[in-house]
């Protein structure tokens, strides 16, 4: 009798380890395609050459990167290092290829080529971030104190407290930008007024 009940517990433990490894497996795939698709769609967006427009959509692409589910650490650094070539070469090309006829005086170029920088900053530190948590990711619960656990987990932190740094820098620039644009811009009341005098 116990003999049986054993069996059955057996049985029944060991379906449910191979579920479970079965469906881990499929986790991994489907996150592996998820990360490639991310890759394609970068790699697409720098032929399509529109930088200005899709730079919206790659930061988007970022953060969906970081949300992507485990995987193998030499996996998951395979795809990175042709993640993140792609990602700066659609920055880089975003940077060179602003238009340089532009009618607005020195302090508004000035201002562009900082808030350039400063996105520049933001999305490489951005990336550094990721490959942090991506490491963070191969730890287990227990790693507390594990002295590596803590060098990445601090760094991680300063990355984080940085890009906070550039954020807040990067939205008084722009907010000093519509200020600008909005003292030069007159508003609909004023031209009214303009108009009936």
């Amino acid at each position: 009798m116990y003999w049986n009940k054993f069996r059955e517990i057996t049985k029944e433990f060991n379906n449910n380890k191979n579920s479970f490894y079965k469906n881990q497996k499929i986790d991994v795939r489907n996150s592996i395609e998820k990360k490639q698709n991310l890759i394609n769609e970068v790699s697409n967006l720098i032929k399509k050459e529109n930088y200005a427009q899709n730079s919206k959509r790659v930061i988007e692409i970022q953060n969906e990167w970081k949300k992507v589910g485990y995987m193998p650490r030499k996996i998951s650094n395979s795809l990175w290092n042709e993640f993140r070539p792609l990602c700066n070469e659609f920055f880089n090309k975003l940077k060179t290829n602003k238009p340089r006829s532009s009618n607005r005086q020195g302090d508004s170029r000035k201002g562009n080529s900082e808030e350039q920088i400063l996105r520049k900053k933001i999305s490489d530190l951005q990336n550094e971030s990721i490959q942090f948590e991506n490491n963070l990711e191969y730890f287990t619960d227990s790693s507390n104190d594990n002295p590596l656990f803590k060098d990445v987990s601090s760094k991680l932190t300063a990355i984080n407290d940085k890009i906070e740094v550039f954020k807040k820098k990067l939205n008084k620039i722009t907010k000093t930008k519509k200020a600008e644009v909005a003292k030069v811009t007159p508003t609909e009341g004023e031209v009214t007024t303009e108009e009936e005098a």
